[in-house]
This record gives C-alpha cells, sequence and structure tokens, in this order.
C-alpha cells in the first residue's frame, strides 16, 4: 500500500478504496474520494473542466490585462490569432479541452468569467451591513459576484474593479458611512463606531485603519 493516500485494495480485479471511521473501516464515497485525492496533490480542483461554460464567456479584457500587466512576465496577447490565443490559454490552465469543446477551468472562471456565478454557483463574497455596531437580526447583505480580476488602461491604472477590490470598497463605503468626523485644532480626526483592533484568534493582529 505505500506511504500514499488514498489506500487502495484490489478485490475481484477492481481497486476500492476504504476510510476509517472510528473503529470502523468502509468503503469511501465519492466525494471522500475526490477530497482524499486532492489532498494526496492526484487531483488539481482548480484545473477541472466547467462543462457548461465556454471559451465566450470568459472577459477577454481581463486576460489581455492580465497577462499584460503581470509584474513578472508580461506578455501581450491582443494581436494573436485566435488558435494562438487558445492554445496559450490552454497552457496556462485557463481553458481544458472536455470532449471535444474548449471549456474554462474553475480558475479560470473565478479570474476572468463574465458571470463566475453562473459556471460555479458559490462563487462571490457577501457583505453584510448591520444597522447597528453590534452583530443582530437587523441587517442587510450585498452579494458580489464579479471576476477576481481587476480592469487597467493601457498604462497600468485601474478602471474596473474585480470582486476582492470591489469588497473591499463596498466594506470601506460602509465603515465611513457609520463614522463621524471632528476637527481638533487644525486636525480632522475620524472617529468609527468600530473597534480599532479585531482578533481572530492566537497571536493573529489586525488593525483597522
Amino acid at each position: 500500500m505505500g506511504f500514499s493516500k488514498p489506500y487502495a485494495i484490489l478485490q475481484r480485479g477492481r481497486e476500492r478504496y476504504y476510510t476509517r471511521r472510528g473503529t470502523r473501516i468502509q468503503e469511501a464515497a465519492r466525494d471522500e474520494l475526490l477530497r482524499l485525492f486532492q489532498t494526496s496533490g492526484q487531483i488539481h480542483y482548480e484545473v477541472t473542466p466547467m462543462i457548461k461554460g465556454r471559451y465566450e464567456e470568459l472577459d477577454f479584457t481581463r486576460i489581455v490585462n492580465f497577462f499584460r500587466h503581470n509584474q513578472i512576465n508580461q506578455i501581450d496577447i491582443l494581436g494573436w490569432k485566435d488558435a494562438e490565443i487558445k492554445r496559450f490559454l490552454k497552457n496556462k490552465e485557463v481553458l481544458v479541452e472536455y470532449q471535444g469543446k474548449l471549456c474554462p477551468t474553475v480558475v479560470g472562471a473565478l479570474l476572468f468569467a463574465k458571470k463566475p456565478s453562473y459556471l460555479l454557483g458559490y462563487s462571490g463574497i457577501t457583505v453584510t451591513k448591520f444597522a447597528n455596531t453590534e452583530r443582530d437580526y437587523n441587517y442587510v447583505d450585498f452579494r458580489l459576484g464579479k471576476p477576481i480580476m481587476n480592469t487597467f488602461s493601457e498604462h497600468g491604472e485601474k478602471e474596473k474593479s474585480g470582486l476582492i477590490d470591489e469588497a473591499l470598497e463596498k466594506i470601506k463605503s460602509i465603515i465611513l458611512e457609520k463614522s463621524s468626523a471632528t476637527l481638533k485644532g487644525a486636525v480632522r480626526v475620524v472617529d468609527y463606531p468600530y473597534l480599532e483592533e479585531f482578533y481572530s484568534g492566537g497571536d493573529c493582529q489586525c488593525r483597522c485603519t
């Protein structure tokens, strides 16, 4: 069986995989097998094909921006032929071939899809705005579902925010909306209604500025 998980037992010419639960050993279900193979590095979920997606559902502007303004290796694919672009995106694991058609991968959909939640229903960020500084049932949710990548101008300046930047901007607007400013001498002091420091457990400390 060796040191590599998941372990298999050969029964009647077929490999069967088992998991231990307490003192019991039972055959692994399909979802458990997927998690086991992913944990062992034999399956990479991020390059799984989104079989209901198509190449046309990716935002080509965001793809061009990503490679053109990459800080490590800048590549301008704007003038390339369609076949060259598709081959390049396959090599970068943004696209993958599945049953004779090109599909976005999971990572390709998250970064560049026009509507990521159509391909991945669970993708997105929910920002919650509470009416008071305490968490209660008086709140409003804002569901954000853009692709992660920003768009940039030809000079590298951000034009449209992607998912993460949009979420941060939304959080900032909520905090500023609930803040108040006073003048202390010639200095403008902003008073936020939240604690200045938030602790997420252990020694991890984040400061809100």
